[in-house]
């Protein structure tokens, strides 16, 4: 008998058993930027992944392997250094109506390792204590320990999947880290014979949907954030990623002169100081007068100054400004206080033929920004017919 694929790729690759020091993923990998000292090694028991992300959105993305059984941790770690450094085995890319991909995203890796974690912990319940203990007896009773959890049947499939990701592997793992081929993935089998028949036809929706009465309003203003509304914003959110970029980490040299020229000119030209406004401003307001009365001093009425802002202008620290203006109040005599932080954007939306605001606040531009990516999701989602059970595709 020929052998097969997986017999192939077991004789033609090294198997793996990283050490200790090894990186978690290559620096070529990274965000760049990233160092490599910033990088996580293989025997440390969380791994960070958020530097595979090279979005400017990219958030933290942490695995704790310490989660696992101890018993099964260091299989499922060596598993999970294989699915992040090897490209995804043939035997999943050629099959029939597979989306699976070369390399998963990090957020398909966050899933995929959370799907393990339960299915070790379960494993483990089951007296297992290395992955190639596990029988074809106990992968028939997983898809049930899955329902038994209240997952809808989209997300006990994604989930099963994990399992058959973690048998395509076992070509490049040790021995003991092998798990056989799940029972749903032999020949002849369908999900059905683990989940039971639908109760609708294969393709249709189940949730039911939101009424027109309730979405039309809501889709009809989304729209609108996204076609109207969303140039200001976007120019507003650039603007204050702009300004805080300039912002140094350290005091710039003559940074204090620059400061006081700022101040000056503002007093001139009777321009306003930019200053916190909205609830942060009220928060700031009352740490700032504790801080005054364990310091023996009397807090002030006049309002927070934006240092965060002087700062970005003029690109020196937010220490420098804001020390310069504790150590020399006097500067500002004269000078008259906004009633915020406006950026240097214009507005050009218009709401029933006025602008639909005066300008936009510093303070306000990332919430502005979450409210555009919350107006393009409902309109995608909607228009799409995707359900909530459908984001996490792509593990596949």
């Amino acid at each position: 008998m020929s052998p097969g694929p997986h017999q192939l790729a077991r004789d033609a690759v090294p198997l793996i058993d990283p050490a200790p020091a090894i990186l978690v993923f290559p620096l070529d990998r990274a965000r760049p930027g990233t160092r490599e000292a910033d990088l996580p090694r293989f025997g440390e028991p969380h791994w960070q992944l958020a530097a595979l992300d090279h979005a400017e959105s990219g958030k933290t993305m942490s695995i704790n392997w310490e989660e696992f059984p101890s018993s099964l941790q260091a299989g499922f770690m060596r598993a999970g250094w294989a699915v992040i450094n090897v490209p995804t085995p043939g035997v999943l890319l050629h099959r029939s109506g597979s989306s699976t991909r070369p390399r998963l995203s990090p957020g398909s890796l966050q899933r995929t390792f959370r799907a393990w974690r339960f299915f070790a912990g379960w494993l483990s319940g089951c007296q297992v204590c290395r992955l190639d203990q596990t029988g074809q007896h106990l992968l028939e009773e997983y898809p049930q320990a899955l329902r038994d959890r209240g997952l809808a049947r989209a997300a006990v499939t994604l989930e099963m999947f994990t399992i058959t990701r973690l048998w395509a592997y076992a070509p490049f793992l040790l021995p003991e880290d092998r798990i056989p081929m799940p029972p749903w993935d032999q020949a002849g089998a369908g999900m059905e014979d683990f989940l039971g028949e639908t109760a609708q036809s294969p393709g249709e929706n189940t949730t039911i949907p939101i009424h027109p009465a309730v979405m039309s309003p809501l889709l009809i203003w989304a729209l609108r954030t996204i076609t109207d509304f969303a140039p200001d914003i976007i120019a507003a959110w650039r603007e204050t990623r702009r300004l805080l970029d300039r912002v140094p980490s350290k005091a710039r040299q003559a940074g204090r002169e620059d400061i006081l020229t700022y101040l000056r000119h503002l007093r001139e030209t009777r321009q306003p100081l930019p200053v916190y406004a909205s609830a942060r401003a009220r928060t700031l307001a009352r740490a700032h007068q504790a801080m005054a009365r364990q310091q023996g001093k009397t807090a002030g009425d006049r309002p927070l100054i934006h240092n965060a802002f002087i700062a970005g202008v003029l690109s020196v620290s937010v220490t420098q400004v804001a020390s310069l203006l504790r150590d020399r109040p006097e500067e500002l005599d004269g000078l008259q206080f906004g009633t915020g932080a406006p950026l240097p954007v214009p507005v050009t939306a218009r709401l029933d033929s006025l602008p639909w605001t005066s300008a936009i606040d510093i303070e306000d531009a990332m919430d502005l920004a979450l409210h555009l990516s919350a107006a393009a999701l409902i309109t995608v989602g909607y228009l799409s017919g995707m359900r909530p059970e459908e984001k996490g595709a792509e593990l596949h």
